[in-house]
């Protein structure tokens, strides 16, 4: 079995580029692993030092011209992208030794060309954005391409990220241009810079002037005034936030009234957990004291009713509850989740639309929905780990995971 090659064990860079192109050439490694190890080699001697202050600021004039001799030895079937990544870095370097520009050179040449673009979310994280392309390495022209299609509006593609079941390659210019440039997005796609800001929200708003961070929900079209809800990450998400949390301290008085009245640590007639009584130990309570089954369904009914008002839902969770079917309980507790959720994004005629994104290693899935009706026939709707009644209001929010039917 060959053993692959060790970035970390390459003294500088360009010993590295020529040691796996010769394991390219000498058939040890496919193209794919020269890719990956390739991209690895770029973040070990520029994304893990300073974005100020890599390697190439630091070179002497003689250490660049030295530089500059050493890709003259460069076997002749080298990627030239590599070629033209490494000129890039030295042209850079020869002016910081020049005095041509301050130790922010570099950053510069990335964040001027970005403070031209008229986009207020932009400007408010350009500094991120301009790291995030130095950060991985992508080539002066790969970033030239994106920040013109971010001037001329077509980096975001809304018609695209408005499709029931997509991927975030389809929607981003550029995106599969190279391993960089999609390590690019995926950084992108997760950059959260405070609370109540979810992944995706900074892409979108900073790479598209049709969209700006919303008042009402994640995202606004400016030309027509929509809100967009995103959600997003690597595990199922909780809709939830002061929109449709209980108001008024009703469920929490009820809930906490149920918990003293059946989970009494004493004698407990319905087991808990710090965080709250789950579906499995409602159901279990309920077989387990048939003589007080109505009033336990009843009780259960009157607390859910305060979370989820109006809802016809809960008839259909204290039924699954009655028949022991913690499946179906979760499910329909999903459910009232989520039409609650769309009930308090719109407003009267209004239509809110959510991006729903599942990233992966090197993609993400996306998937978009603008009504409650649409979202529940058009997608797969996995319910987990709700506590319906809690003892903190937050954990009565399941977990929910949505993925397009059949895909």
């Amino acid at each position: 079995m060959v053993r692959l090659p060790n970035v970390n064990a390459y003294p500088d860079f360009l010993s590295g580029v020529q040691d796996l192109q010769n394991h390219l050439k000498q058939g040890d490694i496919s193209s794919d692993i020269h890719k990956k190890l390739y991209q690895d080699l770029i973040h070990r001697f520029m994304k893990v030092e300073s974005f100020e202050t890599p390697w190439f600021l630091r070179e002497s004039p003689a250490g660049i011209m030295s530089l500059t001799k050493q890709i003259q030895n460069l076997p002749p079937d080298t990627d030239p992208r590599i070629i033209a990544k490494i000129n890039d870095y030295i042209e850079l370097a020869m002016k910081k030794s020049q005095g041509d520009g301050s130790i922010n050179n570099v950053y510069t040449s990335v964040s001027d060309p970005l403070k031209k673009i008229n986009d207020a979310d932009l400007q408010k994280y350009r500094g991120m954005v301009a790291k995030l392309m130095i950060g991985n390495g992508l080539t002066g022209n790969e970033r030239n391409k994106i920040i013109q299609a971010m001037d001329e509006n077509k980096c975001i593609n809304i018609a695209e990220l408005k499709k029931e079941n997509n991927l975030l390659s389809n929607i981003c210019a550029y995106f599969k241009d190279s391993l960089e440039t999609q390590k690019y997005y995926m950084d992108m796609l997760m950059f959260q810079p405070g609370q109540r800001i979810g992944p995706g929200e900074i892409l979108f708003a900073t790479h598209s002037k049709d969209l700006i961070k919303g008042t009402k929900g994640d995202l606004t079209v400016i030309n027509t005034g929509q809100e967009i809800e995103v959600k997003g990450g690597k595990t199922a998400g909780r809709f939830r936030d002061q929109d449709i949390m209980p108001k008024g301290g009703i469920y929490e008085k009820l809930a906490t009234q149920f918990i003293q009245r059946y989970s009494n640590p004493q004698k407990p007639i319905i087991k808990k957990t710090a965080v709250g009584i789950s579906f499995s130990q409602l159901i279990d309570g309920v077989n387990n004291n048939p003589t007080l089954k109505t009033k336990i369904l009843k009780d259960i009914q009157t607390v859910l009713n305060s979370l989820w008002p109006n809802s016809p839902y809960v008839n259909e969770i204290v039924k699954n509850i009655n028949s022991g079917n913690e499946k179906g309980a979760l499910y329909n507790q999903g459910l009232a989740n989520l039409k609650a959720y769309y009930s308090a994004k719109q407003g009267v005629g209004d239509v809110m639309g959510v991006l729903f994104i599942k990233p992966g290693q090197n993609d993400a899935r996306t998937n978009y929905a603008e009504t409650f009706e649409a979202l529940i026939n058009i997608f797969d709707i996995k319910v987990t780990s709700a506590y319906p009644i809690a003892s903190d209001t937050p954990e009565a929010f399941p977990k929910i995971e949505v993925t397009a039917k059949n895909k």
